[in-house]
């Protein structure tokens, strides 16, 4: 997929995982090791009453979901930046959760091979509750044969 092929309005289901327990603590021991990542015991008595994830676990997940299912079949030049992230619920060990990607803009680039898009990311859960979003700036490579 190319620039073109990214037109705003559209949106891409970005496929599903279900989040253990260990994936979440094992995350947290090696980037985020507050006890509301870490100690169900501790989170029993928290305003989370349990284990959640750390955010930027969440937005790896989101991330990796993304990658896998759009940009490693696309012309992705990479990222300038975010224009926010936000976390709205926490992600909770067992949940399954999927990512949408929603083209939000498509504009070209002052460089003839590259187009600028924004990209609107949702990660929901089972519930269809949306734990994260954010707004992404991405930078895609020109179909040369248009």
């Amino acid at each position: 997929m190319f620039w073109e092929d990214f037109q705003p309005g559209h949106s891409f289901a970005c496929g599903q995982r279900k989040v253990t327990k260990e994936e979440i603590v094992g995350f947290a021991n090696q980037y985020d090791p507050q006890p509301f990542h870490l100690d169900e015991a501790f989170c029993a008595g928290t305003i989370y009453g349990g284990l959640i994830a750390s955010g930027g676990h969440v937005w790896a997940i989101c991330m990796g979901l993304v990658v896998r299912s759009v940009f490693n079949r696309s012309a992705n030049m990479g990222s300038p930046g975010l224009d926010y992230l936000r976390w709205h619920r926490p992600l909770r060990p067992g949940d399954l959760v999927r990512a949408v990607v929603t083209v939000v803009s498509a504009e070209p680039s002052s460089r003839p091979l590259t187009g600028k898009l924004k990209l609107s990311f949702e990660l929901r859960n089972h519930r269809e509750e949306v734990l994260m979003s954010a707004l992404v700036n991405v930078l895609m490579g020109r179909n040369t044969n248009v």
